[in-house]
């Protein structure tokens, strides 16, 4: 048996492989031949991530495994039009040239999650996917303390497809339309393959992703690409209380993000200096926004301008500017609408983009405040 591929396209495929799987439990790359070329996928007990690849294959039918790292570095260094692998009793014998490298192979895939195509696949814009979920994911928690916090909930509803992400201090919200017949259905995806994912949309450049969820099992395909993973059993966050409070802000303000981001970033030089960890800013806010800081290190004390529609002062409470600018770095348009109600509830930060946005950044005791 010999297969033979083309260098460059092989060189292609592995780099976007080397990306997805890291594991050392199932350290291999899987090469399987289908009616049309072949598929080269990798896998970490929970993310498979398959390729389609054309090729040649002389013989019969092959589906087996070989030492990924090894693969994909004599794939890297590889030189000449095409590669090709001699499959023999015993070894895989890999063929560059006159570079000739023998490999052991297994047949076994006990930790490689078969992909599949379900019976109810549908259809979003992939793009529209990315800027949503680039709107929230870095709200979730990376830290993995708190499970329910460790991805984006997804939320198809008939006004739309939903992302939420939280850690208990930030909270992000962004809406996508959702124009498949998914309705109700709702899951918690953990943020590190989710990172994945975002990466693969980024990296095939697909304008549409056809997706199936069924039992705790999702499955992407992304052009040539397929992303497969298994869902951890985890209850969703109640955000809509949250999100979609109707309470009456006691002071609104419209503030160029450019400029509050400029100030923010100043204070937070001054916040991360205190010996105790990063330190709160105070807000107090009139004709404009008031910043401050006060660490053993030195003192903020600045203005942005807003307009503004009310007043509102922290004193005893206030934020982490790294929280605040978390939320401003993810906005796309210059204008910011912030609101506030009182010192215990979030400052909720909006846009009018493309997107339904918004993010929640709770308050923080000031240290050495006065109560």
């Amino acid at each position: 048996m010999k297969i033979t591929f083309a260098t460059s396209e092989l060189k292609e495929t592995v780099k976007l492989l080397e990306k997805v799987n890291k594991s050392k439990d199932n350290p291999y790359i899987r090469i399987r031949s289908t009616t049309e070329g072949f598929i080269l996928g990798v896998s970490d007990g929970m993310v498979t991530v398959e390729r389609f690849i054309g090729g040649d294959l002389d013989g019969e039918p092959v589906d087996f495994m070989v030492n990924r790292d090894i693969f994909i570095g004599l794939t890297k260094k590889a030189k000449g039009e095409e590669v090709s692998l001699n499959k023999q009793e015993k070894k895989v014998l890999f063929v560059c040239g006159e570079m000739k490298v023998s490999l052991p192979f297994t047949n076994e895939r006990a930790k490689y999650i078969d992909t599949w195509i379900g019976n109810n696949l549908v259809e979003l814009d992939a793009q529209m996917v990315l800027k949503g979920l680039n709107k929230v994911a870095y709200a979730a928690d990376f830290t993995g303390n708190n499970i329910q916090f460790s991805g984006v909930i997804w939320d198809f509803r008939e006004d739309g497809l939903r992302f939420v992400a939280t850690d208990s201090f930030r909270l992000a919200y962004a809406k996508v339309e959702n124009d498949t017949d998914l309705r109700n259905v709702k899951f918690v995806f953990p943020i590190f393959p989710l990172e994945t994912l975002k990466s693969l949309v980024k990296e095939t450049e697909v304008d549409a992703m056809r997706l199936c969820y069924e039992n705790n099992k999702m499955y992407f395909e992304l052009g040539d690409v397929v992303f497969c993973m298994l869902l951890a059993d985890i209850t969703p966050v109640n955000y809509e209380p949250i999100v979609f409070d109707d309470s009456t802000p006691s002071c609104k303000l419209e503030v160029n993000r450019g400029e509050l981001m400029y100030n923010l970033n100043m204070a937070e030089v001054l916040s991360d200096s205190s010996s105790e960890g990063e330190k709160a800013v105070t807000l107090t806010i009139k004709d404009n926004i008031e910043t401050e800081v006060n660490t053993e290190n030195g003192s903020f004390d600045n203005t942005t301008d807003a307009k503004v529609d009310g007043e509102f002062s922290y004193e005893s409470t206030g934020f982490y500017p790294s929280n605040v600018l978390d939320v401003l770095k993810r906005a796309d348009t210059q204008t910011i609408y912030i609101s506030f109600e009182n010192d215990t509830k979030p400052m909720v930060l909006q846009e009018e983009g493309e997107l339904e946005w918004r993010a929640l950044v709770m308050p923080v005791k000031v240290r050495g405040a006065v109560v």
